[in-house]
């Protein structure tokens, strides 16, 4: 059995698909990705893309009823456009790493890592320095 073909869109299309696109269409897409295999990043990738089509059309038919909104369909409203706006970051981040070299992400990692490290050395300080002064 042969692997599905993986359809290849600019990072516009990520953010913005086109409005023509229906939401079975956007499903089908993004199960053939995940069928397709390949890297962590791309299932991310796709995961994201699918989130924010869903968020987007979920905002548009919102906004069709606005004339009979309550006060609480306006807070959720607010709440997933910002959401929308945190996918699409996530979406330019996960781009940004596709496009990097293995050797540059390895350098991502380990400061990553480094950071945890020193935080977690700085939590058990302050909890020794705690309980020293709790043992006065």
């Amino acid at each position: 059995m042969s692997k599905p073909t993986v359809i290849e869109i600019t990072p516009e299309e990520m953010i913005d698909p086109t409005p023509e696109a229906t939401l079975g269409y956007m499903l089908y897409e993004h199960r053939m990705k995940l069928k397709a295999g390949g890297e962590e990043v791309n299932h991310c990738l796709s995961l994201s893309q699918s989130k924010l089509f869903i968020t987007n059309r979920l905002i548009s038919k919102t906004e069709m009823n606005i004339s009979t909104t309550e006060f609480e369909d306006l807070r959720t409203l607010v709440k997933q456009r910002k959401f929308c706006g945190y996918l699409k970051g996530v979406i330019l981040r996960l781009l940004i790493w596709k496009k990097m070299t293995p050797a540059q992400q390895e350098q991502i990692l380990q400061k990553i890592e480094s950071g945890k490290a020193e935080q977690q050395a700085a939590q058990v300080e302050g909890i020794s320095s705690i309980s020293g002064e709790v043992q006065l």
